[in-house]
């Protein structure tokens, strides 16, 4: 019984270990980001991350700003190869689970330039697991995305549609936000600059 414990902290321990040995990179430009990731396809996330309640395999871990996206894959835009990982899982339609630090919302479509996640001991692709720390590696497009204006299309032509759209999306929800801050604006009252005289006991009570 004691052994299976010690097991199990270790083992929670290396998880986390190997989370928290994270590396990002500064922005590189679309055309440099392209290059370096292996994976770049549109997924939609099926829930949003909670950070208070993250496991990684099987283990509960800290991961200092990070979240475990669980998300479906819907268009698979580019699928390389890369010199750590054995691939042996290629993105596909289907469900998928991305390690990053910017907290995708559900029910929302998003442009992801991602890494296959490797097993630190077999040097293995994880099944079904990416890596796309960065948050400008998630691209978001909207609840309203559809795959039919990229299908057929060249890589080139689908970045550049996918990249319109995104602005489009983000303009409009400026515009939301900012109509909202407006009408959040419009009820602060205008403080008094006049001190506030005191009540009629409070005369009394200082004479």
């Amino acid at each position: 019984m004691k052994s299976k414990t010690f097991l199990t902290i270790v083992l929670s321990l290396i998880s986390g270990v190997s989370v928290l040995a994270y590396m990002v990179i500064e922005f590189p430009g679309w055309d440099r980001l392209q290059d370096i990731s292996t994976d770049i396809f549109v997924a939609r996330c099926s829930e949003t991350p909670d950070p208070d309640n993250v496991t990684h395999y099987g283990h509960r871990v800290d991961f200092q700003g990070l979240y475990y996206a669980n998300v479906e894959i819907v268009s698979v835009l580019k699928s390389g190869t890369n010199w750590i990982a054995t691939r042996v899982c290629p993105p596909k339609p289907g469900l998928a689970w991305i390690q990053t630090a910017y907290c995708p919302q559900q029910g929302e479509y998003y442009l992801i330039f991602a890494n296959p996640e490797t097993d630190y001991y077999t040097q293995r692709q994880a099944t079904n697991y990416w890596d796309a720390t960065e948050s400008f590696r998630f691209v978001p497009l909207g609840a309203h995305f559809s795959t039919n204006s990229i299908a057929g299309h060249p890589l080139n032509v689908q970045m550049q549609t996918l990249f319109k759209a995104s602005a489009f999306h983000l303009e409009k929800q400026i515009q939301r936000e900012q109509a909202q801050k407006q009408r959040i604006e419009s009820g602060i009252q205008p403080q008094s600059t006049q001190m506030p005289q005191p009540k009629q006991n409070e005369r009394a009570s200082t004479n």
